[in-house]
């Protein structure tokens, strides 16, 4: 909003026998302008026309945490506002972008009347409709009643609300959503299907393709083999889902098998604790709230691991107290370690890895060559 607006000289507000006539009330700067025109009366036929030219909706910016651009055109009739009010009318949206990730033009009409607000929205790319939504908000229990169309609507568009977990989204999805529940507790019912999906998953710095089916219920998104594949091809196959109460309190459970998987790709820019490169064959689960959340993985090392653990600098602590390091065979330690987990005070994310490490992978430490002894010893090397 740093930006000089500046009002009509010819404006003029005039009240007068309970009516207020508003004229030439408008501000602009430079192309944009916004204003009002017409008159609020206890006739039902007046009308106040509310539009705004070529205004730029990053305006929104000092409202919210996300940063909006494009360009919006609309005009608005607003009548009997000092009874039950009327409002209809349409909006254009070009060029808009969310976080710098384009979305496209959207073009929405509104209808108010009673106690409803009618509404259809459309969305397109390269003039091809990607999302279609018809449907009445309901106004005294703010219930919806919407119906959603996709029909290769690209996945970026879901970007800036999960950049925090992912990023380089990109890929389409197709299928038919009902919204239901309330303005506050929304409920999507309906299925989609991801074709030719990317993503890259932040904290494990991996990128993978993936493609399948998507199940929204009304408290739970979930999926049925869901198919991951990484940079070399190499698949994995997720099922199950998260459960959410309008998609707040999300709980997430997720299953996977894996098959010369890339697990992680991290330096230790990323990661100070642990880093490096990671294929495993095995099972990954992912179980908990997004601020409590367990990732268990039972698996075998594959060829190009390479793991770096940074050791402590004490003569006599060369493991950190949340790294567990045990020779594989040791079947009394693997269940001791198991109970230990459980007692671990870790905020935010656990990761808890039982790994049969190969002879091939590189385990490196940054520690003095006594404790790297140490640590040869532990994972049963000579």
């Amino acid at each position: 909003m740093d930006r000089d607006w500046n009002f009509d000289a010819d404006n003029q507000i005039l009240v007068s026998n309970g009516e207020i006539t508003i004229n030439k009330l408008q501000i602009s700067n430079e192309e944009q302008s916004l204003g009002v025109d017409g008159k609020i009366s206890q006739n039902p036929e007046d009308v106040l026309d509310l539009f705004f030219r070529d205004v730029g909706i990053d305006i929104l910016n000092t409202l919210t945490t996300q940063e909006f651009l494009g360009t919006a055109n609309g005009d608005f009739q607003l009548r009997n506002l000092l009874e039950k009010a009327r409002i209809e009318g349409d909006l254009f949206i070009l060029g808009t972008e969310i976080n710098s990730f384009p979305i496209g033009n959207i073009a929405a009409s509104a209808k108010l009347q009673e106690n409803e607000l009618i509404l259809d929205l459309e969305n397109e790319i390269n003039g091809q409709k990607k999302i279609d939504i018809k449907g009445i908000v309901g106004l005294e229990y703010q219930n919806l009643d919407l119906d959603a169309v996709m029909t290769e609507a690209n996945l970026v568009i879901f970007e800036p609300f999960l950049s925090n977990y992912i990023s380089r989204l990109d890929g389409t999805v197709t299928g038919n959503l009902q919204i239901r529940g309330t303005v506050d507790v929304p409920e999507v019912i309906g299925s989609g299907r991801i074709n030719q999906g990317k993503v890259r998953i932040n904290f494990l710095n991996t990128s993978y393709t993936l493609d399948g089916n998507i199940l929204f219920q009304p408290k739970q998104i979930s999926f049925r083999d869901l198919i991951f594949r990484d940079l070399n091809g190499n698949r994995a196959t997720f099922t199950g889902g998260l459960n959410h109460t309008g998609f707040n309190n999300i709980f997430l459970d997720i299953s996977s098998t894996l098959s010369n998987f890339q697990v992680l790709n991290t330096t230790a820019r990323d990661n100070d604790v642990f880093f490096g490169t990671a294929f495993a064959t095995g099972t990954l689960t992912v179980r908990g709230s997004t601020t409590n959340l367990d990732i268990t993985a039972r698996a075998t090392t594959q060829p190009n691991t390479s793991i770096y653990i940074p050791l402590t600098s004490s003569n006599t602590q060369y493991q950190e107290d949340f790294i567990q390091i045990i020779n594989i065979q040791d079947t009394v330690r693997i269940q001791q370690l198991a109970e230990d987990i459980n007692r671990l005070d870790i905020e935010n994310v656990r990761m808890n890895f039982i790994l049969d490490i190969t002879r091939m992978p590189l385990l490196r430490s940054s520690s003095t060559p006594k404790r790297k002894k140490a640590w040869k010893q532990e994972v049963g090397e000579s």
